[in-house]
């Protein structure tokens, strides 16, 4: 009989935790809050992000997002940023975040089509779009583009 082997990932109810250092070379750094109320989908995203490298702060909605924002903001490099939330609409979540911190990046996420989940953001600076579902090589590039300082024009 084979031993019966219980598998502990870290538990990331609220908050943030720090990628764990035995995944193998780190090529990004810096933290992410992934604001979704579907707990697999925020757990899936938080894994992928770890494993790249990155801090991982999860909020259940967008109330949960602003109070780590208001807590951590400086910290948080980009917001990965549902676009369909419960209890705080995305809208209004982005401006309270955006009043914290004006500077914050956020790519909104949607399994829905881009162009309608982005309507109701006319006028609001957004960092990208990434569709549901998203693999590795997707949600990397849509970090590290958000990421990259954008020229200014003098």
């Amino acid at each position: 009989m084979l031993p019966l082997r219980h598998w502990f990932l870290p538990l990331m109810a609220r908050g943030c935790m720090i990628a764990d250092g035995n995944s193998g070379e780190r090529t990004n750094e810096g933290t992410v809050l992934v604001v979704d109320d579907e707990p697999s989908l925020t757990r899936s995203a938080a894994r992928l992000l770890r494993s790249m490298g990155f801090e991982v702060c999860v909020a259940a909605g967008g109330r949960e997002a602003v109070e780590i924002c208001r807590a951590r903001g400086a910290e948080i490099d980009v917001v990965l940023l549902d676009v369909f939330l419960q209890e705080m609409p995305s809208m209004e979540t982005l401006r309270q975040l955006r009043s914290l911190h004006s500077g914050i990046k956020v790519i909104l996420t949607s399994g829905y089509d881009q162009q309608e989940s982005v309507d109701g953001f006319a006028g609001m600076r957004l960092d990208g779009f990434i569709a549901k579902p998203f693999g590795y090589a997707e949600l990397e590039n849509a970090i590290r583009a958000a990421l990259k300082p954008r020229r200014t024009t003098m």
